[in-house]
């Protein structure tokens, strides 16, 4: 589940680049996904509950489960690695089991995905 910066919960359908996501859904299979999914699970499991977006985007990917998003955007000739890692992760915590505050850089009115810090909340107050 995931919180507003407002404190409001974002709805279980709120998807904010459907565009991008319906690429991402069309292209990886469910165990990749899944993969993705547990490899960013485990890193806010090592950095004790927070995951900062664009810290990642800027990492090397390959030999990671986040290169899968790398040969989307390649396959498809072109598109925009970030935004799609970015929408992965929004999705990601938006269906997690545990609550997840996020907040971050916000462009002409909208959030920017690929600027936000998602971190492990204990309640929904």
């Amino acid at each position: 589940m995931l919180k507003s910066p407002a404190g409001n919960l974002v709805p279980d359908d709120l998807v904010p680049y459907p565009h991008e996501w319906s690429i991402l859904q069309e292209c990886l299979t469910l165990k990749q996904f899944d993969q993705v999914k547990c490899h960013i699970n485990e890193l806010v499991d090592h950095t004790g509950g927070e995951f900062v977006t664009s810290q990642w985007q800027n990492t090397p990917w390959k030999e990671t489960p986040f290169q899968l998003i790398n040969d989307i955007v390649a396959r498809r000739n072109g598109g925009s690695a970030s935004r799609m890692f970015a929408i992965m992760v929004w999705i990601i915590f938006r269906d997690h089991d545990e609550l997840f505050c996020f907040r971050g850089e916000r462009r002409e009115g909208s959030i920017l995905l690929e600027r936000q810090i998602y971190s492990r909340q204990e309640t929904l107050n």
